[in-house]
């Protein structure tokens, strides 16, 4: 099965997620002078990067909680779904991308052959076959995005929602500046609204970011 995932397009890393890789207990820490290992050790300080991971099927929680244990600092993006749950529309934090996780560490400091025997982790990502560190700033500008996601995403309390019969205006979606009247709350995160259409009074359900009071 095709392993490659949309964070690698998206994001254009290049990178081939694999099951079955060679085993390394540490990353250029016994270099030769001209990197070929063939002439002595050399020594650096610790360089902790970020490296991506690729979790077994709906353990990246799982993976995540382990590597935590070991005292290492992980990510995992992370997205708002509204699903169905006995009826009712929930707000549920899912991985944006699935079976991901970012990990920092130094593969100097840190087996490779430890990050890899993680329970819930089935590989580490590799670019061309060569295990190299994400950068940085993706790893940071991913971080800004939940931010902001979870910021916009907060519930409206039910003193701040429109009363029933209040009139307001819709912002965001295929309804955009039309007129609507508030009806009641939906959930957490929505509302329904009526709406005059084809000479009718439609109900429709819209998320209570998607209107204002007029």
């Amino acid at each position: 099965m095709n392993q490659t995932h949309s964070l690698a397009h998206r994001f254009r890393l290049g990178i081939i997620p694999s099951t079955k890789l060679p085993v390394h207990s540490s990353i250029g820490c016994e270099l030769g002078a001209h990197g070929n290992g063939t002439s002595g050790k050399w020594k650096r300080d610790v360089m902790q990067s970020w490296y991506l991971l690729y979790c077994k099927g709906k353990q990246e929680k799982r993976a995540q909680a382990a590597l935590e244990n070991q005292h290492l600092a992980t990510f995992l993006p992370e997205i708002n779904v509204e699903r169905l749950k006995r009826g009712k529309r929930v707000m549920e934090a899912q991985p944006l991308f699935p079976n991901y996780l970012f990990v920092r560490f130094d593969p100097c400091i840190t087996p490779i052959q430890a990050i890899r025997s993680t329970p819930g982790v089935s590989s580490i990502v590799r670019t061309q076959g060569q295990l190299l560190p994400v950068e940085t700033s993706l790893v940071v500008g991913l971080r800004q995005m939940q931010a902001r996601e979870q910021e916009s995403k907060e519930p409206l309390t039910e003193s701040s929602l429109p009363k029933s019969g209040e009139k307001v205006t819709i912002t965001d979606g295929p309804f955009a500046s039309l007129c609507a009247i508030y009806a009641e709350p939906d959930g957490a995160r929505r509302s329904v609204l009526l709406l005059e259409m084809m000479g009718k009074t439609q109900r429709v359900s819209l998320d209570n970011l998607s209107f204002t009071r007029r």
